[in-house]
């Protein structure tokens, strides 16, 4: 039953990460708020608001949040973002680079898909 249980909580989470990336990247900051605040994970939490605040440029919320994020791949794709987000491509390329060296399985795969379809958007607005 324990193990049940903990499996549905971890697949909401995951969900709700999902979700969150999407409603942040579709700019529907009121849905993406709605989804961070159902991850449980106090790992990548914050990762998600950093995020969210970037796309909204909402700059001291994202250093804020940035500050709570541990994670070396997630650190640098928020750097990444954050310099795409200034307009600094070469800087851009050079940490999306590293963070994509830096990941593993099923994250290095979401970096290296993310960043095909993103290159090949007429909109593109953010770097991965």
């Amino acid at each position: 039953m324990a193990r049940k249980l903990a499996v549905k909580r971890r697949d909401a989470d995951r969900r709700a990460q999902y979700f969150a990336g999407v409603a942040s990247a579709e700019e529907k900051w009121d849905e993406a708020d709605e989804w961070i605040n159902q991850i449980r994970n106090p790992a990548v939490k914050p990762y998600f608001l950093a995020l969210k605040t970037l796309r909204e440029r909402n700059w001291n919320a994202f250093y804020e949040a940035k500050a709570a994020v541990k994670d070396k791949v997630d650190l640098l794709v928020l750097d990444a973002e954050e310099a795409y987000a200034r307009g600094d491509i070469q800087m851009a390329e050079k940490l999306g680079q590293q963070a994509i060296d830096s990941a593993k399985g099923v994250q290095k795969y979401v970096l290296v898909k993310g960043l095909e379809l993103s290159e090949h958007n007429p909109n593109r607005t953010s770097y991965f």
